[in-house]
């Protein structure tokens, strides 16, 4: 059984959550900071203070490499250690590496809380910027590709410390016992070392036809297989709105319409709910409905019900027979994915398990293992949508999910987001994206493109396309 390294921002609860899996795990705990303190006999302001930033940074290499054998072990890291290539290298040689994340809102809530408990007039760089949630926020995403490259991440923002420290265990357990997400690709497994900025893959020419993997509804396909599916999303926030909304987009006759409940005000109400997904299917007619709930953490609108609520809703709507697919995101507890995939198995609903990253694109091989992480879940379609931030991350995502799409058995949406996700929602079906999405008039998400130009757009590849096949 290999070790277990923590990493995260400071105020995701590495220290607390090392110390409940090592109870029930009967492994040691290691703080890292502690260790730190203890070798050197010195706090770590002060060290600090006497040798700056450079030589903590050396201590916390040398501390890392003491406690990393003999393994099991948990280790709790500092904020930034993982941001040191020799202690990314040691950690994923020695260990499963698990990021625990949480919003900016939150992590300045625990460390308030964390410092007033402790001690109020203690020294705490991050609380004492004049803004310290843009301050931790501006931290947070300058090192939120390197917490991207863990081997699993896990939400904390909505779950006590008890239930991610069973998150924790079973994620080390999946790891451990399954083989590396990225053995169900043709690809060389990854190294030691990962890259902060891996060199994308190379970007193989797509022939011209669609991903032979269809995405079915009740035993059957979803469109003719011509073309790539065409989602429109729905965003009314009132009954009123939605069925507006809904009955100015099915003029234009999408293939799929997703609901995006999140942006309806009375969610709470989960009959209200219920019974307007049934009014919503009556309007659509034969395209399906996927009912999408998108949290606040993954672009969603802030929505305040438990998630305990939110799955009841998700349970309740597949029970209905008013919906023919459902979006839940993989972040999700593990306990969380099994009761809505069970619940959609039961009302012959397709479960997409969905990835998302608004603040950048990782690296191809953290990609590849998302789309896996879905298929190991027991998705039906595994969606992966990012920020790309240039024309590299458009072709990173191109690329994994081309080459994802002759590895993974199930369906795969691969989107991007923003200006250069654009490109994605009209050529992504090239590389093996079976959905992409458009809008009839207003938007739930950066970069989507109205429905008329997008078949437009479409049309005109496939006739190239064909042209230059014959």
């Amino acid at each position: 059984m290999r070790g277990i390294y923590l990493i995260g921002f400071s105020g995701t609860g590495k220290s607390t959550i090392a110390q409940a899996v090592s109870a029930g795990l009967g492994w040691p705990a290691y703080d890292l900071d502690r260790v730190i303190a203890e070798r050197s006999g010195m706090t770590i302001p002060l060290i600090f203070e006497r040798e700056g930033e450079a030589g903590f940074r050396a201590r916390e290499s040398e501390a890392l490499r003491a406690v990393s054998e003999p393994a099991p072990f948990v280790v709790a890291t500092g904020g930034g250690a993982a941001v040191r290539v020799e202690n990314r290298q040691l950690m994923a040689s020695t260990g499963w590496v698990i990021t625990l994340e949480g919003r900016p809102e939150a992590l300045n809530d625990r460390l308030q809380r964390q410092r007033q408990q402790s001690n109020p007039d203690a020294v705490r760089p991050l609380l004492d910027a004049e803004n310290p949630i843009e301050r931790i926020r501006a931290l947070k995403h300058s090192r939120q590709s390197v917490y991207a490259l863990a081997d699993w991440t896990i939400h904390t923002d909505r779950l006590t410390p008890q239930q991610v420290a069973a998150e924790v265990v079973r994620a080390a357990k999946l790891l451990e016992t399954t083989p590396d997400p990225l053995a169900l690709f043709d690809v060389p497994a990854m190294p030691p070392q990962r890259p902060l900025n891996p060199a994308p893959p190379a970007v193989v020419a797509p022939g011209p036809r669609l991903s032979r993997k269809r995405i079915e509804t009740h035993g059957m396909p979803v469109g003719g297989g011509e073309l790539p599916l065409v989602c429109t999303p729905l965003v009314g926030s009132t009954r009123e709105a939605l069925v507006e909304e809904a009955s100015a987009v099915a003029v234009s006759e999408p293939d799929v319409i997703e609901w995006r409940v999140d942006f309806f005000e009375r969610i709470a109400k989960t009959d209200e709910v219920v019974d307007v997904a049934r009014t919503l299917k009556a309007i659509v007619g034969k395209a399906p409905v996927i009912f999408t709930r998108r949290s606040s953490r993954e672009g969603g609108r802030h929505v305040p019900i438990p998630e305990s609520q939110v799955l009841d809703l998700y349970e309740a709507v597949c029970a209905s027979g008013s919906v023919d697919l459902v979006d839940l995101e993989l972040s999700s507890a593990g306990e969380d994915v099994r009761r809505i995939r069970d619940a959609s198995r039961r009302a012959d609903v397709k479960l997409i398990l969905s990835y998302h990253d608004f603040e950048g694109t990782p690296p191809a091989d953290v990609l590849h293992r998302k789309f896996a992480e879905a298929q190991l879940m027991g998705a039906d379609v595994a969606k992966v949508a990012v920020m790309p931030t240039s024309l590299e991350d458009v072709l990173t995502l191109l690329s994994v999910t081309l080459e994802a799409d002759r590895q993974l058995r199930i369906p795969l949406i691969g989107i991007a987001m923003g200006g250069y996700g654009s490109l994605t929602r009209m050529c992504g079906w090239m590389f093996g994206s079976t959905l992409t999405f458009a809008v009839a008039e207003g938007s739930s998400a950066p970069g989507q493109v109205p429905i008329d130009d997008l078949r437009t757009v479409i049309a005109i590849l496939r006739r190239s396309l064909g042209a230059s096949a014959g």
